[in-house]
């Protein structure tokens, strides 16, 4: 192949490798024909490079933590954007009278049960430890931290209840209801313009309070939380509570992930339905299936890296 398509696809591969084997992978690609195995070969050995490097970087106990949160919150987007994409549409009405579509939507519901309790278990033993040592040791950088999405969230919030009170009750600005004509709805401009104050509202309130929990959490030393009723006391180690949860959040995920590309298929991903506009911000509902499978899968397959990676076993005291 040429000089140009080997280097090409030497930059596939991480920064370290190809300054370390770089020169010699490319004049080996030079001395075979292009071809589509060719090509599927290198990218499938980039990614396990990649992976190899992302293995060195878990050895962290507070690093595999950031990329769990990281993770869980953007299968959490893509649940959501999925869940408003079907509601109150013909996708809800097949998802109900079909058996299939209706079977994989539950457990995609029994999927999101079992990862939203893992997480909320170790995410409740982190938090507490974390506000106990911003208090006991006056780091208000820790408070600062885990404020700041708290607030950005109420914001959320109060702009949503305040397009409900204005107009009465009848339009929630919500970006999955913008191309959406009813006769009760404001205006196409009203909708679309609060529709995307709404969107960035949310996405800014879930990247900045994801940033900022994972800062929060790389600085803290979490403590273990102890906690007395009566005559008995538990000490929870966070870290070791935490490794616990990891295989539990990653299957719950993995089954949300298969069970969102079952409905699909099942529901006809080809059929009219999935051509209406009830996406985000006018997107069909055809895509917003895609993105979120892709945010949930994504999430599915850091999560399994991360519990392979786990040998740890949590005990409490």
């Amino acid at each position: 192949m040429k000089a140009s398509t080997a280097q090409r696809l030497v930059r596939l591969y991480p920064l370290r490798w190809q300054l370390r084997y770089g020169d010699e992978f490319a004049a080996l690609l030079e001395d075979h024909a292009l071809s589509f195995a060719t090509v599927v070969d290198v990218v499938v050995a980039a990614c396990a490079a990649y992976f190899r490097v992302f293995d060195i970087h878990l050895s962290s106990p507070r690093t595999r933590g950031v990329v769990l949160w990281t993770a869980w919150m953007m299968a959490l987007a893509g649940g959501v954007s999925l869940f408003e994409t079907v509601d109150d549409s013909e996708l809800a009405r097949m998802t109900q009278q079909q058996p299939w579509p209706h079977f994989a939507w539950v457990g995609l519901e029994i999927g999101a049960a079992i990862a939203g309790a893992a997480i909320a278990l170790s995410t409740a033993v982190v938090l507490w430890s974390m506000l106990l040592e911003a208090g006991s040791s006056r780091r208000g950088e820790i408070f600062a931290r885990l404020v700041v999405p708290a607030c950005m969230g109420l914001l959320l919030v109060g702009w949503v209840g305040a397009v409900l009170f204005a107009t009465r009750g009848r339009w929630g600005a919500s970006p999955w209801a913008v191309a959406v004509q009813r006769p009760d709805f404001p205006s196409t401009v009203v909708r679309w313009l609060t529709g995307f104050v709404t969107m960035l509202l949310a996405v800014s309130t879930e990247i900045v309070g994801t940033m900022r929990v994972a800062s929060a959490l790389r600085d803290s030393s979490l403590q273990v939380v102890r906690l007395r009723v009566g005559r008995f006391g538990i000490a929870m180690d966070p870290l070791r509570i935490g490794t616990a949860t990891i295989p539990v959040l990653a299957s719950g995920t993995l089954v949300m992930f298969a069970c969102v590309v079952a409905w699909g298929f099942s529901a006809g991903i080809r059929t009219a339905a999935f051509d209406a506009r009830t996406g985000a911000m006018g997107l069909t509902a055809l895509t917003s299936w895609l993105m979120s499978v892709i945010l949930i899968g994504v999430p599915a397959a850091l999560m399994i890296q991360v519990s392979l990676h786990t040998t740890d076993t949590p005990r409490l005291s």
